[in-house]
């Protein structure tokens, strides 16, 4: 109650009036205007627009990467250590170049593992270096110029695997020059095997990369296959790794 001095006519007859209504409501309201608030926010954040979703992934990337890992294993005899930067530049240029379906990468790809320029051989198959110099493979793969005009891995008759074309039976001459190189690559790499398992090893490595394996090569294994193991083994010498290949 409170007082109301207009209405009292003495200290005898004092008139009061209610307050403790008005009072509870502007407490209720004091009370309730944090509650209200809170309802308010999550009002307004609900009515508020989500931001948008993250665009799809190229349904290239994927596909093409899984090429990509695999070629680099066969050719190198190991899985690629790529990384974070490597797979941003791969998302880059495919968005960049939409025009680009999954067998022209792929075929570009296989020129790139295919280059013997020493500056591209640097470059240790980076998918990040591939991504950004896409276009410099698109007629082939980039070759080591040599004095002369001859590349040194064209040359036959100073090819380093001269001992394994030997024991093969085949003549390196009636060979494209990119299966040389590529059957040279792989010579180098050898352990100790067989000619008849380094040349499966060549062919498992070269129909990967989406080639067809020369007449003359497939020919020459097959016949020293079915000489036999035994035949093999001893007609055969194990075509060790020098020390400076190891």
């Amino acid at each position: 109650m409170r007082l109301n001095a207009d209405k009292s006519e003495s200290w005898r007859h004092p008139k009061y009036e209610p307050c403790a209504d008005v009072d509870a409501d502007a407490h209720g309201r004091a009370q309730g205007a944090p509650i209200q608030e809170v309802r308010s926010k999550r009002e307004e954040m609900r009515k508020k627009p989500t931001s948008k979703a993250a665009a799809p992934a190229d349904p290239r990337f994927k596909p093409f990467l899984d090429f990509a890992f695999e070629a680099f294993a066969q050719k190198h005899g190991q899985k690629p250590t790529w990384g974070a930067r490597d797979f941003k530049a791969l998302s880059a240029m495919l968005a960049s170049n939409r025009s680009l379906d999954a067998a022209e990468l792929e075929r570009r790809f296989r020129n790139y593992l295919g280059s013997t320029d020493p500056f591209t051989q640097k470059q240790g198959g980076s998918l990040a270096y591939f991504s950004a110099h896409v276009d410099s493979f698109l007629v082939g793969p980039i070759l080591e110029p040599q004095k002369g005009g001859q590349n040194k891995e064209d040359n036959p008759v100073h090819s380093s695997a001269a001992a394994f074309w030997k024991a093969l039976g085949v003549n390196p001459e009636t060979l494209p020059a990119s299966f040389r190189r590529h059957t040279e690559a792989f010579y180098e790499r050898r352990e100790n095997q067989t000619t008849v398992e380094l040349a499966g090893a060549v062919m498992d490595g070269w129909t990967v990369l989406g080639n067809r394996i020369p007449a003359p090569f497939a020919k020459a294994t097959s016949a020293l296959r079915r000489l036999g193991s035994a035949a093999d083994d001893s007609n055969v010498p194990i075509l060790e790794v020098e020390p400076w290949a190891r």
